[in-house]
């Protein structure tokens, strides 16, 4: 980990300037990954590192985002 990357148990969040995203693997077949744009909340509370991509997706209803248009 560092000070702009988080490795969580099944994320990475990333701060890249003065944005944020957490990036993910997919569980189709391939294991492409999937990378969204989050607040800084978000990023603040992903490193904390208690939450799995899951759990972050129901605290903040991101379900919105996990559609192909952010495929990796």
């Amino acid at each position: 980990n560092t000070d702009s990357k988080f490795y969580g148990r099944d994320f990475i969040a990333i701060q890249d300037d003065n944005r944020y995203f957490i990036e993910y693997e997919l569980s189709q077949h391939g294991g492409s990954h999937r990378k969204i744009e989050i607040t800084k909340e978000i990023y603040k509370d992903a490193r904390r590192g208690d939450k799995s991509i899951s759990d972050l997706f129901i605290k903040y209803n991101l379900y919105h985002l996990d559609v192909t248009e952010y495929d990796i």
